[in-house]
């Protein structure tokens, strides 16, 4: 199950990353006998450079942290070959440039076309992941719905 989270992490992130001063991303196991405690697994997410060099996530800026932890998210719901009824997401990809936030919308609207989600439900703040998301649901000719909640003043109200 790991070598296949793995191999999916370095797939959705190229899918995910647009840029090349990274060229992939991947899982590190390491597995330790902590005597009393057990065998104990520890996991570490890395990005890889041009050349082959690792970098932990603790070195990466927040856009490609993030773009890493959202690779391995979605690489688990990949592996698992489960069909996930829907996909709750708060905020999901807050510090990531347009490339990538673009590269995100047509990522989910390819899982809900091959099957992999029935919906995705997203809350946001971002007027832009909105309509990046829409304009990759037109253009995979996926349904989807959106809508607001309106705050003016003390009143709130939803539009659709």
């Amino acid at each position: 199950m790991i070598r296949i989270v793995r191999d999916n992490v370095g797939s959705i992130f190229k899918l995910l990353y647009p840029y090349n001063d990274l060229e992939g991303a991947g899982i590190e196991v390491t597995v330790r006998d902590r005597g009393v405690v057990g065998v104990v697994s520890e996991y570490t997410l890395y990005a890889i450079r041009p050349g082959g060099r690792k970098v932990t996530i603790s070195r990466l800026s927040d856009g490609q942290r993030l773009t890493i932890a959202l690779s391995f998210l979605l690489s688990v719901y990949r592996a698992t070959n489960h069909n996930v009824d829907f996909l709750l997401m708060d905020e999901p990809i807050p510090y990531v440039d347009v490339n990538i936030r673009r590269a995100f919308a047509a990522l989910l609207t390819r899982f809900i076309n091959e099957g992999l989600v029935g919906q995705v439900i997203i809350t946001t703040q971002s007027e832009d992941l909105v309509n990046d998301i829409v304009k990759a649901a037109k253009e995979a000719n996926v349904k989807y719905s959106v809508i607001r909640l309106v705050k003016e003043g003390n009143e709130r109200r939803i539009v659709q």
